[in-house]
């Protein structure tokens, strides 16, 4: 079946994001305390810091700077090693995963399994979770700790994308969180946990331990977000030795913070403001993002809602038909004038190159006089 997508394009801060403008190098490392410094302007606010309360987008960017996954996906959604160094099936429904030695949580605690056993046991815990990561670990039946650093996750049945759901979720401190001795799995409620921390806890900073690039400094609701540089980190350490996020939600107070020199880094600036903002003499940055445009056709019910004329048939179960709609669309012609040109036409529910699609995948061309072949063909020569 033909598919008529846009994708748009995407930007990167630290670890993975959509467009962000920057002020030139040059400009930002003016200064010693400017070098270590850095303020951002956020389009979007994450609703807590509970790395677990609520799966959606500022929230899961700004988990990803403070607490760490099992396996991390980069800016083409490929998996990389995080916590885990290495993972693998041991058997159709058993995985292996063996984790990093050596890593500490932001309160000295040491990672070990067990900090992985209590936090799929905690996430469906959350209280008030408008949108709840047990999405990502329903799959997982049983959890055993072979050795303080390998993990083995059992499923009811294959399961291939759990390397791809544990990097969704950020690992939290067992000892940090009062648990001193075992703790036993069971989807249906674990053992050995006397409790949970709340989400206000992770707001406070009092239980905001991760094992991240990042430190909670602090958080002030609407008005500012601070992170402090992890010197234990066990990655490639930040340049930036604090970073305050400020909730900019507006599009033009937060270009004219960019210009005013309030912010040095903005996520999601306007189109019609890029060539502006470029003239300044500030940088964007941009590159491919997974969300796709795309219409679905109902193939299957009869008659099918909306459409009337037909004598009840629903013409979008004959392909020549779905594939002339295709042909109608002219996709340069969107990503030019109404995505300004900060998009890409796509061939497949997923760019070129992330996870998951297919090598050399294209988009249909633009081809009106083909579409009407195949609808007279279909036999709606009419349209």
């Amino acid at each position: 079946m033909p598919r008529i997508e846009a994708t748009s394009m995407g930007n990167e801060f630290m670890r993975k994001s959509t467009l962000l403008c920057a002020v030139s190098l040059a400009a930002v490392l003016a200064t010693p305390v400017a070098a270590q410094e850095l303020t951002i302007g956020l389009s979007s606010e994450p609703s807590a810091l509970d790395p677990h309360y609520h799966n959606l987008g500022p929230n899961n960017a700004m988990r990803r700077h403070m607490y760490d996954s099992l396996v991390l996906q980069d800016e083409k959604q490929q998996l990389q090693p995080a916590l885990a160094t290495s993972w693998k099936p041991v058997d159709d429904t058993t995985w292996e995963f063996k984790l990093r030695e050596g890593v500490t949580f932001h309160d000295g605690s040491p990672f070990t399994a067990k900090d992985v056993v209590f936090t799929v046991c905690r996430i469906p815990t959350v209280e008030d979770s408008p949108s709840s990561f047990t999405v990502y670990t329903k799959a997982i039946t049983d959890m055993q700790i072979k050795d303080s650093h390998t993990l083995i996750l059992k499923t009811a049945k294959p399961y291939p994308l759990l390397p791809v759901e544990v990097s969704t979720w950020g690992v939290l401190s067992a000892t940090a969180n009062g648990v001193t001795g075992d703790i036993g799995f069971s989807p249906d409620g674990c053992t050995g946990i006397d409790s949970y921390p709340k989400t206000q806890a992770f707001n406070d900073g009092s239980r905001a331990f991760g094992t991240g690039p990042f430190k909670f400094n602090e958080f002030t609701r609407g008005e500012k977000i601070v992170l402090e540089r992890n010197e234990n980190y066990w990655g490639t350490k930040p340049h930036w030795q604090t970073v305050t996020f400020r909730p900019i939600t507006s599009n033009g107070p937060r270009v004219a913070a960019l210009l005013a020199g309030d912010v040095d880094m903005i996520d999601k600036p306007p189109l019609q403001d890029l060539e502006r903002i470029q003239s300044e003499g500030f940088e964007v940055t941009q590159g491919l993002s997974n969300r796709v445009i795309y219409l679905h056709f109902d193939h299957e019910q009869e008659p099918t809602p909306g459409i009337d004329g037909t004598d009840g048939k629903n013409p979008f179960k004959d392909a020549r038909v779905r594939e002339a709609v295709s042909k109608a669309i002219n996709r340069e012609a969107i990503v030019a004038r109404i995505m300004g040109g900060v998009a890409v036409p796509a061939g497949e529910l997923l760019p070129q190159g992330m996870f998951g699609s297919t090598p050399g995948a294209v988009h249909d061309s633009y081809d009106p006089d083909a579409a009407k072949k195949l609808l007279a063909e279909a036999g709606y020569g009419d349209g």
